[in-house]
């Protein structure tokens, strides 16, 4: 007979159903996301993706290069688990054309800044192979997506499962604990991407589940096992995941205690951590140990992904960063190129602040011992969450990495603590509801804000009659004509649309154009005030995939960050505009179309 190592309360027909509805919601916003999101668009992607690819290639994990001759190097010391089980998925497929066909960076790509207009993607992409019905590595990085959101589905599950734990006569809690993580468009966007941060944020949520089970269910040396191998596996899939041996180390401790169990059995229940952790994980430290000089490899990680410089004090970071890392939590897509739209974080920091005021009132409650011992899951999820935000805030001081994604791991305290705080707040028929538009912007944000940031537009027939026409060409790439707004540029409103005209033809190498803004002094001299690099039609089309005969039009805002007090006001600007080779570092020559 198999052990039950986690006794949920029972939950009625009507909850249960709510908690398959929400997990069929989540599973099909994940599979819209992983359909309309280019590859290697969406957080670090392109930065794991190549590991799974090199250790299907090669049968072995790659070794971390701090220069970053290879694709791989960026993760290449993470945790092996999750990179091993998803190269087993793609490895019977023939995967040459990634790095012949699909692994063109774009030197222009605006990484880290929030809704640009231009360069919104990392890669170059060639539109036409990566098209639906995928084939080679298009196809190859949606399996990988595929199993990722299974794991992240397992997540939302438990999700369910821990607020049953912690609420037995509550299922409403349990339900908006779920919703709040299912319904967060930052974590569907994560769960249907290629990221180790599924699996270790899979077990790091089982991890918790099994201690409670153990705290309220008993102990047995079936829960032991059990919960010591997920820690494992768990610590075997990111470096957070190590954290779950705290709180299936205070579970254990605290059970002991309250069944009056011989000292004996948390000493032998140390030993079966230990002896899992080394026998199935110690390899992987005397590994690093060997090539970096570091069990953990986490130092040599910073050093390759880039030190933070020049360093900052912990209040820096938190009075400079704090609202991208609330962003990266709850919607900043791509490379954190664009956001979900601002009604979102509007609508968070509103539920924040609902949790906040019902979380105090509910704390005020807590009176009697008998009351508080009820609630030491809450206290462990809390002391866990603490954890977790000490280690972000240490890993974003030493490298520039402040993205609340990385707390992920940790989503079951974060929506404990939310939800906990509005259902007190609010009747628990009601609770639920506030979800609802979680739900309709997460729909949203797949529909339309992502495929958007990566739509090409459309081409025009003619020009219109502000457009000064120029008739020049680079190469084979057109300039048909230019028109600059006549929207006064001032201090306070320094930048200049400028639109371009680009008349299409195909080129042997991608061509970047360049837009240099200059002013006049009122000596007459002319100054340069800004200037703007970029791939054609937004960084979206490479010019060696034009087709021929089409006029794409094109508006770049130029922040004039240079400003002299000389200038000669009303700005009268005089502009730059060429074309260059990017990679051979090589200006193309301009001429007239008509010769």
């Amino acid at each position: 007979m198999i052990p039950k190592l986690i006794d949920m309360p029972s939950t009625s027909l009507q909850w249960r159903a709510v908690r398959h509805k929400i997990l069929l919601i989540y599973i099909l916003l994940g599979l819209l996301y992983a359909s309309v999101t280019p590859i290697f668009e969406i957080s670090d992607e392109v930065n794991h993706y190549p590991v799974v690819d090199y250790i299907a290639t090669h049968h072995a994990l790659p070794i971390q290069d701090t220069h970053r001759t290879h694709a791989w190097d960026w993760e290449a010391a993470q945790p092996p688990l999750y990179y091993v089980t998803a190269a087993l998925l793609i490895a019977p497929f023939d995967r040459s054309d990634l790095y012949t066909h699909h692994w063109i960076k774009n030197p222009h790509a605006q990484v880290g800044i929030p809704n640009t207009t231009h360069n919104r993607n990392v890669m170059v992409h060639d539109w036409e192979k990566q098209s639906f019905l995928w084939r080679g590595t298009p196809l190859h990085v949606r399996i990988v997506r595929l199993y990722s959101l299974v794991l992240s589905a397992g997540t939302v599950w438990l999700i369910f499962v821990i607020g049953r734990q912690l609420a037995p006569k509550a299922p409403s809690l349990a339900a908006m604990m779920m919703a709040l993580t299912a319904f967060n468009p930052m974590f569907i966007a994560i769960g249907a991407s290629v990221n180790n941060d599924n699996m270790v944020t899979f077990f790091t949520t089982l991890a918790i589940a099994l201690s409670f089970s153990i705290w309220r269910d008993g102990f047995t040396w079936a829960r032991v096992w059990a919960l010591a191998f997920v820690c494992v596996l768990a610590s075997a899939s990111k470096l957070s995941g190590t954290y779950a041996f705290v709180i299936a180390g205070l579970s254990i401790t605290y059970t002991v205690y309250k069944q009056r169990l011989p000292l004996r059995q948390l000493i032998l229940a140390g030993l079966v951590f230990a002896l899992l952790w080394g026998a199935l994980l110690g390899w992987w430290y005397i590994r690093n140990w060997q090539l970096y000089d570091d069990p953990l490899g986490n130092t040599h990680m910073a050093r390759t992904v880039g030190l933070r410089t020049p360093s900052i004090s912990i209040w820096e970071l938190l009075r400079e960063e704090w609202f991208s890392f609330y962003v990266a939590y709850w919607g900043g897509f791509g490379l954190l190129t664009f956001t979900a739209p601002p009604i979102l974080f509007y609508y968070t920091g509103a539920l924040i602040g609902v949790a906040i005021l019902g979380g105090g009132l509910y704390t005020l409650r807590l009176k009697s011992l008998q009351i508080i011992e009820e609630k030491v899951p809450f206290f462990l999820l809390m002391f866990l969450l603490t954890l977790g935000v000490g280690s972000v805030i240490s890993w974003s001081l030493l490298t520039p990495a402040s993205q609340g994604r990385l707390l992920f791991p940790y989503n079951a305290a974060i929506v404990a603590l939310l939800a906990t705080g509005i259902h007190y707040i609010l009747q628990p028929r009601f609770a639920l509801l506030v979800t609802m538009p979680l739900m309709l912007l997460a729909f949203y944000c797949g529909v339309w804000t992502i495929p958007r940031a990566f739509a090409l537009p459309p081409s025009i027939d003619t020009l219109p009659n502000d457009a000064q026409r120029i008739d020049v060409t680079f190469d084979n790439v057109g300039l048909l004509a230019v028109a600059v707004d006549d929207t006064p540029v001032t201090r306070a409103a320094p930048y200049l649309d400028v639109t371009l005209y680009w008349h299409t033809e195909r080129t042997e190498r991608p061509l970047s154009y360049f837009v240099v803004i200059y002013g006049r002094d009122q000596n007459g001299d002319l100054l340069p005030l800004g200037k703007r690099d970029s791939y054609p039609v937004y960084g979206l089309l490479s010019t060696t995939q034009w087709q021929p005969n089409k006029i794409y039009a094109e508006t770049i805002s130029i922040h004039l960050d240079q400003w002299y007090s000389t200038l000669d006001l009303p700005l009268q600007p005089r502009l730059h505009i060429g074309m260059r080779d990017h990679e051979q570092d090589i200006t193309i020559q301009a001429r007239s179309a008509i010769g």
